[in-house]
C-alpha cells in the first residue's frame, strides 16, 4: 500500500480529483484515506461527467450524476467503521439555455 508510511491521523484534508470512478475497489482506498485523517479531518472528492470509459468502473460509467454521488456516499459509509458525516454537493454547471429558453448567448 502506498500510503502505509503514513502514520494514522497524519492529515486535515485529502483530496480525490477524477480518480475515484477508475479504482476497482474504492472502499479500500477510501478505508486508508479514513484512517489517514485526523478526527474532524476532511475528504474532499471530486469528479467530473466525462471519463475513459474503456477504465471506468461499469457501475459508474451506466449512472447519472446524481447516482453517481450516491455511490461515492455508499463507498464512504462501507470505508468508515464509525458515523461519517458526509455533506455532497452537486455543482454540475446548468447550460442557461436549458432554464430559460429566451436566453442566447450569441447576444
Amino acid at each position: 500500500n502506498i500510503l502505509s508510511f503514513y502514520d494514522d491521523a497524519s492529515f486535515d484534508i485529502i483530496t480525490c480529483c477524477c480518480s475515484l470512478d477508475y479504482l476497482t475497489d474504492p472502499i479500500i482506498a477510501l478505508r486508508e484515506c479514513h484512517r489517514l485523517l485526523r478526527p474532524g479531518g476532511k475528504i474532499i472528492i471530486s469528479f467530473s461527467n466525462r471519463c475513459f470509459g474503456t477504465k471506468a468502473i461499469k457501475v459508474w460509467r451506466n449512472m447519472r450524476t446524481p447516482g453517481q454521488i450516491e455511490l461515492v456516499n455508499g463507498f464512504l459509509q462501507y470505508a468508515s467503521d464509525d458515523y461519517m458525516n458526509i455533506t455532497s454537493y452537486d455543482i454540475t454547471a446548468q447550460n442557461p439555455t436549458k432554464n430559460n429558453e429566451d436566453v442566447s448567448l450569441l447576444d
